[in-house]
């Protein structure tokens, strides 16, 4: 009996040297366990490797060109002359100088275009760029009705708005298949804009605005919050009048103190008070609201359902990231550079998601005009004012790359 059982304890080793399964397959493992995990571990190897791979950093504004200035016959010997001087010039100068001629040209303080520029269909400001497919250019502020006192809440009165406090520096649109962008600098060089003095140290000389929309069909029953995206960049610096409404701010002489309180409208207060709070404060960031216009919408076939939102702001509040970045070569420690509003799309309800997907196709005939305000509500906050804006012509959502790709 014991010559048995020591029998067969020998044939249970033998067979554990040949990988047998006992012992619920654990020499199995033995012999064959590297080979089955090997799989796994190469998969990991090439994830580790995809993170190591260095992040292609590419210049702001390169991703899509902005509409050239339009020119008439008659000035076409001085544009040339102007071209040579333009290359001498920086990107913030050449960008000063677009936005000078806008204001200049353009219906922002409610005069008339000239004769040879209106147009009753479309953005006067295609009075001053050409209107080429698959571009951007500054928008007319005054396209958006905005919040108008006094007693809003009552009479629900709207007026065009003033010119923006930021003007639109660049613009970027591009795809990540893989995930959202967090922040602009993970995947664009910030514009070099200099630290302006803006007269208050809570509002920074640049606004970016980052807009991630989902790129693939939303699910009703998924609950993702990243995923691949279309992403929409927007540089806004400074404007001269904003900063000069902001410099009256800084007046302490007490003579002229009740003048001066006169003088500083209240969309600059409520934006000051904004750039303060909004960090900390997140009811107070949930006032940040995007618009969107689309010109001749009647004309554009789309769904009733859809055409009624025209226009019609949308506040960010859960959806909305706020962050403050620092200049990394100031010659004053933690000067402020620029403030980043980050908007997610993923957290937008499912109706939303699903009528901007089904938009996607349409987008060659658009002509977009998007823009970004802080809510006001009570009298003392209001007329409203455009913070930035960007307007999109015929954009052709195929020509956009994909930054994940080798080759862009």
């Amino acid at each position: 009996m014991f010559n048995k059982l020591k029998k067969s304890d020998n044939s249970a080793s033998d067979a554990n040297k040949e990988g047998t399964v006992v012992g619920g397959g654990q020499q199995l493992f033995k012999k064959f366990g590297k080979r089955l995990a090997s799989p796994v571990k190469q998969q990991q190897k090439e994830v580790d490797q995809e993170k190591a791979k260095p992040v292609k950093i590419l210049p702001a504004g390169c991703t899509i060109p902005r509409a050239p200035l339009r020119v008439d016959e008659s000035q076409v010997q001085q544009t040339n002359d102007d071209v040579t001087t333009t290359k001498t010039t920086t990107d913030e100068e050449e960008i000063r100088d677009i936005i000078k001629k806008f204001h200049e040209s353009t219906s922002l303080t409610g005069e008339s275009l000239p004769p040879n520029k209106k147009s009753s269909s479309s953005s006067s400001s295609d009075g001053l760029f050409e209107k080429i497919p698959h571009s951007y250019c500054n928008v007319d502020a005054s396209k958006f009705d905005l919040r108008t006192g006094p007693n809003y809440k009552r009479k629900k009165q709207k007026a065009p708005s003033e010119p923006a406090l930021y003007d639109l520096y660049k613009f970027d649109i591009c795809k990540l298949a893989n995930s959202t962008l967090k922040n602009a600098s993970d995947q664009f060089e910030i514009p070099s804009v200099p630290d302006l003095e803006t007269g208050h140290p809570s509002v920074p000389p640049m606004f970016v605005v980052v807009c991630n929309t989902p790129l693939e069909e939303p699910s009703m029953m998924s609950k993702e919050i990243d995923g691949p995206s279309y992403v929409s960049v927007l540089y806004f610096i400074i404007s001269d009048h904003f900063r000069k409404q902001l410099s009256l701010l800084k007046e302490k002489n007490q003579e002229n103190e009740e003048e001066t309180q006169v003088k500083v409208k209240p969309s600059t207060k409520l934006f000051v008070e904004w750039c303060e709070r909004a960090e900390n404060d997140d009811a107070f960031r949930g006032r940040f609201k995007t618009m969107a216009i689309l010109d001749n919408i009647e004309s554009l076939g789309l769904p009733q359902f859809i055409s009624s939102y025209n226009g019609k702001p949308a506040l960010i509040t859960k959806s909305g990231r706020f962050k403050r970045h620092h200049h990394p070569s100031s010659t004053n420690d933690g000067a402020l550079h620029y403030i980043e509003m980050n908007i997610n799309v993923f957290l937008f309800t499912f109706v939303a998601k699903k009528c901007l997907y089904s938009l996607y196709p349409k987008f060659p005939n658009f002509l977009l005009n998007m823009g970004f305000t802080i809510e006001g509500r009570d009298d003392e906050e209001l007329p409203e004012c455009l913070l930035g804006g960007c307007r999109i012509m015929n954009l052709d959502l195929s020509k956009v790359n994909d930054l994940n790709e080798d080759d862009v």
